[in-house]
């Protein structure tokens, strides 16, 4: 059976959370229809009660349930707001989302509103007179002012277009935060303005399809919010916060239908009910926080868990190339020390032969045929050879057991005193050598010297049928020094490029071209001695260039 692959998981509220949100906004429905009632009821004293305190205690009570209630539902929502703004304003701290603590501050002044109507209803409760429309509007304006600001502030983060709007920490969490406190006083100044207006508006017709017109207006803004809006902000905006907004919004509308279609009386079963769902909605976006911050927690404690098993496998790491590090310097000196005692003990011995060989070719000479003077010809010459290679590799051997100290040398006078080594091989070839001034550099001279004799000496060596014209010039790039030594010999093959700057390789015999093919080689560790680099540029019958570099800053000078 194929393993399907497994869908990514989104970061959103559980299922059985939204199900539970979804049955609780449904559920007063099913018990208003099988008898309950969630109204609190008018009871009215009558004169045949008397001094009965007992009595008119109970029908107090029995009057003032609906705001006691209401009263308790209000400051809950009021509470819930609080707490979610200051864990949203926490959560910006932690992980810097500016969205959080905007929409908690929403949250926040919506919650504030409340307030505002639950003074209103505080009122009734300390027995003040009060118009009866006045709590169904504060109401409608409370839930309206929190439907539009969520509306407007979740909309400006989907909006496509963010060049004119500056959601950055600061400018964007500030902007927000005016835009809240304004849309306070105007709704402030607006529930003032109808609490101190001498004629308000009928705002509950009993006998209507829409018994509160004015909750029509908040219900609207919910539907366009929960429907367009929140979905790309959630999308936009991906955490368990987000996803707790949207899913706020189903116990808004469940709330704005009870009030709206429902609600013929203040504290009747569908006031009450709405109430009680409007606390919900403040609850999910706190579950919400809630829930984020765990995942938040646990993503922080996976992270360090595997910070900690990476700096422990970096440190072994770093451990064993350490040692590596160490095996490898011993082994490199031990290899060093190796070709130059076996190079120099191997002298003795190969003089030893040349001088017996060429002994008994002297004494032997008219003695022995034609055949045995070749042999012992071909003897002389490997013994020279093998003198040659020996007396190369102690010279590649010593390039890092006896150099020098690097200091300021000058190239000219490094560059003059190769061509003069090379003054013999210059004058018989009859080659030309220019070359520009050049620069001061840190290096060490005897070696710099060695160089640049080597990489002239392929250029006559290799000069084919021509007289030589060697140019040797530099340049600075990217703070190194770049040095190029250019012939118009034979050249070299592209595919040979690597080849010939590695020990003992050849690419002509030695009856073609002398020498023992280590020349290269020892001016590539050369250069790696001095933290540069070598390479070469050929075309066939066209000639050579050798590039190198050299630092600018490889160090002081002693």
């Amino acid at each position: 059976m194929t393993n399907l692959p497994a869908k990514s998981e989104r970061v959103r509220l559980p299922n059985e959370f939204i199900w539970t949100i979804v049955f609780i906004c449904i559920f007063p429905t099913v018990l208003n229809s099988l008898g309950f009632n969630f109204g609190s009821n008018k009871v009215t004293l009558h004169p045949t009660i008397g001094l009965d305190l007992q009595r008119v205690a109970d029908v107090l009570q029995l009057s003032l349930a609906g705001s006691f209630l209401v009263t308790i539902l209000e400051w809950s929502a009021f509470w819930t707001a609080m707490f979610t703004v200051i864990l949203a304003f926490t959560n910006y701290k932690i992980t810097g989302d500016v969205t959080t603590p905007i929409i908690g501050t929403v949250l926040f002044c919506a919650g504030a509103m409340d307030g505002f109507h639950t003074l209103i209803i505080y009122q009734s409760l300390n027995g003040r007179q009060i118009d009866p429309n006045l709590i169904p509007l504060t109401w409608a304006i409370s839930q309206l002012f929190y439907g539009l600001l969520m509306l407007i502030t979740t909309s400006l983060f989907v909006a496509k277009d963010k060049r004119h709007i500056m959601w950055e920490r600061e400018k964007g969490f500030g902007f927000a935060i005016t835009i809240s406190l304004l849309f306070c006083i105007i709704a402030y100044g607006v529930i003032s303005l109808v609490v101190k207006s001498p004629h308000l508006p009928t705002a509950i017709f009993p006998y209507s399809a829409i018994s509160r017109p004015w909750d029509t207006g908040p219900l609207v803004l919910f539907l366009i919010t929960g429907i367009f809006i929140l979905p790309k902000f959630y999308k936009r905006h991906e955490s368990i916060f987000s996803h707790s907004l949207l899913v706020s919004i189903i116990p808004q509308i469940f709330s704005q239908i009870h009030m709206a279609f429902d609600s013929t009386a203040i504290f009747d079963n569908n006031f009450n009910i709405a109430h009680f769902l409007k606390v919900i909605s403040y609850l999910i976006p706190f579950c919400g926080l809630v829930l984020d911050y765990h995942r938040t927690y646990r993503e922080t404690e996976s992270i360090n868990s595997r910070l900690i098993i990476e700096i422990a496998n970096h440190k072994a790491t770093e451990e064993k190339l350490k040692h590596q590090t160490v095996e490898l310097k011993r082994s490199n000196e031990e290899l060093q020390q190796f070709a130059y005692v076996a190079s120099h003990d191997l002298q003795e011995p190969l003089r030893m032969v040349a001088s017996f060989t060429q002994l008994l070719k002297r004494r032997y000479k008219d003695k022995l045929d034609a055949d045995a003077n070749e042999f012992i010809d071909f003897a002389v010459d490997g013994v020279k050879r093998m003198q040659g290679l020996i007396n190369d590799l102690l010279q590649f051997s010593r390039i890092t057991t006896q150099a020098k100290s690097l200091e300021r040398i000058s190239s000219n006078s490094a560059l003059e005193t190769a061509i003069n080594n090379l003054k013999v091989s210059i004058e018989e070839s009859k080659a030309k050598i220019t070359y520009d001034k050049l620069p001061v550099i840190v290096a060490d001279d005897f070696q710099m010297v060695q160089l640049f004799q080597n990489l002239i000496g392929n250029g006559i060596k290799y000069r084919g049928d021509k007289s030589p014209e060697i140019k040797i010039t530099s340049c600075e790039h990217d703070n190194k020094w770049q040095f190029s030594v250019a012939d118009n010999g034979i050249g070299i093959e592209k595919q040979y490029f690597e080849k010939i700057f590695l020990i003992f390789q050849r690419l002509h015999t030695k009856n073609e071209y002398s020498g023992t093919g280590i020349g290269l080689a020892v001016c590539k560790k050369i250069i790696e001695r001095h933290s540069g680099e070598l390479w070469v540029e050929s075309e066939l019958e066209k000639g050579t260039i050798f590039h190198f570099t050299i630092p600018m800053n490889l160090g002081k000078a002693n």
